[in-house]
């Protein structure tokens, strides 16, 4: 949800609530009826009023179909002889992170899944450590994440597309390099 629909879904929960507490109070009879009927007849045949109920109507079926979609879009789903399978993108970007964070070249990770009908796209930005041999190292990842991901979700990845972003800033503390050298 972008910025705008969140403002706009503020502004329009603040009105029903507002609305709700003046019906809540009229109905348990805080505030005579004789009020309600002077309201409402101030409103009655007023073009401005209607104008405002129109655009509260569509506010309402944007965020109804908007809910709809993004719900829709979130998951691939597969049908098989016995029901279907449905397996969000964020399982895909766990498996992903997964099979990543075996290869120890492999600093940092950040995932972005793209889905095209029943199939995947894979975008990863990588951080890898110095002195890495970054195109056998991104080839093998490209690999293994592929073979994974199709293995275990049994959903087609059709591209591992990898930045590598950055080199990995990571100095060696004084044990790692006498564990390394055999001294303890």
């Amino acid at each position: 949800m972008n910025l705008f629909d969140r403002i706009v879904l503020t502004l329009y929960t603040l009105c029903l609530a507002l609305l709700s507490i003046a019906l809540f109070v009229v109905f348990l009879g805080i505030i005579p009826n004789k009020y309600l009927f002077f309201i409402l007849d101030k409103v009655y045949n007023r073009w401005e009023y209607s104008i405002i109920a129109l655009i509260f109507f569509l506010v309402s079926i944007r965020f109804l179909i908007s809910g709809v979609k993004s719900q829709r879009g979130k998951v691939i789903t597969k049908t098989t002889e016995m029901g279907e399978i449905s397996i969000s993108l964020s399982t895909i970007e766990s498996l992903v992170e997964r099979v990543a964070s075996q290869n120890p070249s492999i600093k940092d990770l950040r995932t972005r899944v793209r889905k095209k009908d029943d199939q995947v796209y894979l975008f990863l930005k990588v951080t890898v450590l110095p002195d890495t041999v970054i195109p056998d190292t991104i080839s093998k990842l490209q690999k293994s994440v592929k073979e994974y991901v199709e293995n275990i979700s049994g959903i087609k990845v059709l591209d591992v597309d990898v930045s590598v972003t950055n080199l990995s800033s990571v100095t060696k503390t004084k044990i790692e390099w006498q564990v390394k050298r055999g001294e303890k």
